[in-house]
């Protein structure tokens, strides 16, 4: 990778393109690649720690490997990213 000379905010970023396809204009996209994790408390109410550890168990035998927790919740906010809002809406007053 080249040395960037727009200082050091510069080289924690990266410019990707945007819309390739045929015929679009491309618009560079600042990607932030040194983002350093924030520490975010989750508080687990009722059966909500044994269903999370019932999953990462799950998922552990699947994949035949060792995901935390932390690992699995990030992996299910990101098939929620996917749903329906009034789906993760119906759970959560399920969940009540």
């Amino acid at each position: 990778m080249a040395k960037s000379t727009l200082g050091s905010k510069g080289s924690s970023s990266k410019i990707t393109g945007r819309n390739k396809g045929k015929g679009k204009n491309t618009s560079p996209v600042i990607v932030n690649t040194k983002t350093p994790a924030k520490p975010t408390s989750v508080r687990l109410i009722g059966d909500d720690k044994v269903i999370l550890g019932r999953i990462v168990q799950e998922i552990n035998e699947l994949s035949n490997g060792t995901l935390s927790e932390s690992d699995t919740i990030r992996a299910l906010i990101r098939y929620g990213e996917k749903a329906k809002i009034a789906d993760i809406f119906q759970a959560y007053k399920d969940g009540l």
